[in-house]
């Protein structure tokens, strides 16, 4: 996982672990993080691709442009 995106997950768990809320970093990600997470090329060649071909990459765009409206 990229860093930053480590990083903000990591700092919200730690928000959530305040509250009392027991939850892993990938519980803290955001709809654009997995966007990032499934296009790395390490990420998409090494685990992803033989999933998902190429379908995935225009139904994450088309659901990223929809989630940016809300």
């Amino acid at each position: 996982m990229d860093e930053q995106i480590r990083g903000k997950c990591d700092r919200r768990r730690e928000i959530e672990l305040k509250k009392g809320r027991k939850v892993e970093p990938v519980d803290c990600l955001d709809f654009e993080h997995y966007w990032f997470i499934l296009t790395a090329k390490k990420n998409w060649e090494e685990v992803f691709v033989k999933y998902f071909k190429g379908s995935i990459i225009s139904c994450t765009n088309q659901a990223r442009d929809v989630n940016s409206l809300v």
